[in-house]
């Protein structure tokens, strides 16, 4: 659980400032942007460090003191199970029970912290290829029309999935993307619309809108 807190802390940190640096402003000019956006990124870093210090001496942030840990260990350890298995389960995949019992007995970890090794093994590698196609497939379709803030979210809610077993279980983070995608990619069109008809009614010429 450690090496997952580490993970979405530093994606959290990750996604603030490319909101704050890559997305548009409405309302500014070109430099007055690059003016708003040092001066809030310098308040936001400088802020965050102060924060950091503080959780730091009060020992809130114990878990934190060490990169290397057996949490983060499993999930490279996890990829031994590769020695224990024939050539026979990696192409047309295994029983769960059995494969969890091959990781417990062998190589000592609880659960399996990966999920291409889960789906490799559990689907077989040609069919676990396939499966990802479409997955990736499916998402691609979806980031293709969202917001830049969408975006960002999406993929960097992707990546940390990928370093653990979120995506091997039955939780909710394909349809939490889904939804972020989706309304967000919405909520954008309906409020570049109302701005044109806005814009249209006084008098105006549509054609610059801005978008982040």
């Amino acid at each position: 659980m450690a090496a997952n807190a580490r993970t979405a802390l530093a994606a959290c940190l990750l996604e603030s400032l490319l909101l704050i640096v890559v997305l548009r402003w409405d309302g500014l000019s070109r430099r007055q942007e690059r003016q708003a956006k040092f001066i809030t990124l310098s308040l936001v870093i400088a802020f965050g460090l102060a924060l950091a210090m503080l959780l730091l001496s009060v020992g809130l942030l114990s878990r934190f003191y060490s990169i290397v840990d057996d949490s983060s260990l499993a999930r490279v350890q996890v990829y031994e199970i590769f020695d224990y298995v024939s050539w026979t389960d990696i192409l047309f995949g295994m029983d769960a029970s059995v494969l969890l019992q091959v990781v417990r007995e062998k190589i000592g970890i609880q659960h399996i912290e990966s999920a291409p090794v889960y789906f490799t093994l559990l689907m077989g590698l040609p069919m676990a290829i396939l499966f990802t196609l479409i997955v990736l497939s499916y998402m691609r379709r979806l980031i293709g029309g969202a917001a830049t803030s969408a975006k960002i979210g999406s993929i960097l809610i992707i990546l940390v999935d990928l370093t653990n077993n979120a995506f091997a279980t039955k939780s909710v983070d394909v349809l939490l993307v889904s939804v972020l995608l989706v309304g967000l990619g919405k909520v954008v069109d309906t409020s570049v619309t109302s701005r044109r008809q806005v814009m249209a009614k006084a008098g105006r010429s549509p054609q610059v809108v801005l978008r982040d």
